[in-house]
């Protein structure tokens, strides 16, 4: 059974090359190939989710506020 030079993995002569080595090196790979989005694209969806965050948080705390003054003012006396 051969061990690998680089990282001393044993490995069988039938798998061809080291499987640690071999899935470092295609890992590396697709990392490279991966691009990311386009600038334009990217921009955009940055400003529509600060959009919604700036949005979103304000109506959620107004939503909270008048759910318990419908609530205060349900409340028997």
């Amino acid at each position: 059974m051969p061990f690998c030079k680089v990282c001393g993995t044993p490995y069988l002569k039938t798998d061809g090359a080291c499987p640690t080595c071999n899935a470092l090196s295609l890992l590396r790979q697709q990392s490279r190939q991966e691009p990311g989005m386009a600038p334009e694209k990217l921009s955009r969806e940055r400003k529509k989710s600060w959009l919604g965050l700036a949005l979103g948080i304000p109506l959620f705390i107004i939503f909270i506020y008048a759910m318990l003054h419908i609530m205060s003012a349900l409340k028997p006396a």
